[in-house]
């Protein structure tokens, strides 16, 4: 009988808590809302706390209309940071089909070759950025009230926004762009306004950002405000929520056909008159018509054909809103 002991509440307590701010709309408050056309958002990035980094990178791939997040990290490679797999033995199992798909792409020509890279697009490795923030004013979506200097909020952004706020870090010299240094002093740093302007048409429509900027110094906020800010960061890691590969290998079939959703597909044979026509293709023939087109590829090389530039845009900052974050809830 004494071979047992008593539940660890203080344990469970924490582990409440963090169920409830990653579940439901709780989660999602805790992100900051972009415009969903055109508009601006003005954020305060928060300095790190004592060994944090400033934010926190990852690539997430779109298969079976789930957002994966990619196992592929950035690292510092010889002066040069790139995504490269912590296992080179273990690579990230969707990079490895989407290089196949382009490798594959690059021995045909016409609508063959585009297929393949339209399917390769598909599932491309989208950068994330993760920032703790102030959100300076916003209308909350219960009272309708405006509020001032919420937060720490997560802002959530794509590349082109990340590399924005880097260059006006450090400085931009090809474009004669002094730097602005700590944006995150709390006694001089500067707001960031990002100022959104949709571009394109209907399913082409992507965020463009070229009008985003950081304004004149100000303080981040009275004393009290930013101790009570600094002690409730966010922990910028635990977002980027890794599945095992043979997961991710799950999902891949799924979205290829190869297997059956069971979480979206419901088999309706089961309770058909047999010879009754469905008026859809059998798994069979949906997979043999998926794979027609593909080889037995398994080598790995990155792809050299590329999207045109608003292309490349759209698809960059395609997950900034609310469907980013409604997949995130969920991973």
């Amino acid at each position: 009988m004494a071979n047992y002991e008593s539940l660890n509440m203080a344990e469970l307590m924490e582990e409440n808590e963090r169920l409830d701010a990653q579940t439901g709309e709780g989660f999602l408050e805790n992100f900051v809302r972009m415009p969903e056309k055109d508009g601006f958002v003005t954020v305060r990035l928060l300095p790190p706390a004592k060994g944090k980094k400033f934010f926190c990178a990852t690539r997430t791939h779109r298969v079976n209309n789930k957002s994966l997040h990619c196992t592929r990290e950035l690292v510092n490679r010889n002066g040069t940071k790139r995504w490269e797999d912590p296992d080179p033995k273990n690579p990230c199992p969707v990079c490895k089909y989407y290089n196949s798909l382009w490798k594959e792409s690059e021995q045909k020509e016409g609508k063959a070759a585009e297929d393949l890279q339209n399917q390769a697009r598909k599932i491309k490795p989208i950068e994330r950025y993760y920032y703790n923030c102030i959100v300076r004013s916003q209308v909350n979506p219960k009272t309708n009230e405006t509020e001032k200097n919420v937060g720490p909020k997560i802002l959530s952004i794509g590349k082109t926004l990340h590399q924005r706020i880097v260059r006006a870090i450090v400085g931009d010299p090809a474009n004669d762009e002094k730097p602005l240094g700590d944006v995150t002093n709390v006694s001089s740093g500067r707001d960031f306004k990002i100022i959104k302007k949709m571009k394109g048409v209907g399913a082409n429509a992507y965020p463009e950002y070229n009008d985003t900027k950081f304004l004149e110094p100000t303080p981040l906020g009275d004393r009290d405000q930013v101790e009570k800010w600094l002690e409730s960061l966010h922990d910028l890691t635990t977002l980027r929520n890794l599945k095992p590969h043979e997961e991710m290998k799950v999902e891949l079939k799924k979205h290829l056909g190869l297997i059956q959703d069971e979480a979206t597909t419901f088999d309706i044979s089961e309770f058909q008159k047999k010879g009754s026509d469905s008026g859809s293709a059998s798994i069979e023939d949906q997979v043999r018509e998926a794979t027609s087109t593909r080889s037995e590829s398994k080598k790995e090389e990155k792809p050299r054909t590329q999207p045109a530039a608003s292309t490349a845009t759209a698809q960059d900052e395609s997950m900034t809103e609310d469907d980013f974050l409604n997949e995130l809830k969920g991973l």
